[in-house]
């Protein structure tokens, strides 16, 4: 597991307490999780790289190692981004890369 218990259970209750997602294709439509993935640059700085999406808790370690494999050691860290309504979020770090 990539994620500690505590961690899963608390992006879980997240999870179950988010507003429904519209279609892509809905006028209301905005993103409600995503995760966000940050990297190491050559001199040694992070910053953010992208975004990666996931369908409920049961992906999420499956996301994580897509990430991992990825980006490799040129990862830093994976935030999970969450929002309540449009415009306005919050996030945590779910995850920090070890080389």
């Amino acid at each position: 597991m990539k994620i500690t218990k505590e961690i899963k259970e608390k992006v879980k209750s997240i999870l179950k307490s988010l507003p429904k997602e519209f279609n892509l294709d809905d006028d209301d439509y905005f993103c409600t999780y995503e995760l966000m993935v940050y990297i190491y640059h050559e001199d040694g700085t992070t910053d953010f790289s992208d975004f990666d999406h996931f369908k409920g808790i049961g992906q999420l370690n499956k996301a994580i190692d897509r990430i991992i494999a990825y980006y490799k050691d040129s990862l830093y860290c994976i935030d999970f981004k969450y929002s309540y309504e449009e415009g306005e979020f919050d996030q945590f770090t779910i995850y920090t890369h070890t080389k």
